[in-house]
């Protein structure tokens, strides 16, 4: 009986997606400047602000805005500041630096064993 239970716990960790990894592919996307490898962490829609204006996106959409702001302003690096999950949230801040410095905040909520990007800010 024992072993029933380690064996669903097992394939329950192998398929559930922790926080830590979206945030560590988030920062590479960040990094990198990569808005593809960003919005493949987002459901369907996403809600974006950039510079003070605020959407919701289809992932698409999210990717087409998000490579504008990376041609504009060219990615030199990205480290969070503080991250913290809560139940079914997942909330980081971190600081983007181009050629200006910009604030990022970055939201994950988890469905079902995956955390989907909710939102991201950059200011």
């Amino acid at each position: 009986m024992n072993w029933i239970y380690i064996v669903f716990t097992s394939i329950a960790l192998v398929f559930s997606q922790s926080v830590t990894q979206q945030f560590d592919k988030f920062s590479s996307g960040m990094t990198n400047g990569n808005a593809a490898t960003i919005t493949a962490l987002s459901g369907e829609k996403m809600l974006l602000k950039i510079e003070g204006s605020e959407r919701s996106y289809s992932r698409s959409q999210a990717s087409g805005v998000l490579s504008d702001f990376f041609k504009k302003h060219p990615a030199k690096s990205f480290k969070y500041s503080h991250k913290t999950e809560s139940g079914q949230n997942a909330i980081a801040f971190g600081d983007y630096q181009s050629d200006e410095r910009y604030k990022v905040t970055v939201q994950f909520v988890k469905v079902g064993s995956v955390f989907k990007l909710e939102r991201l800010s950059i200011e």
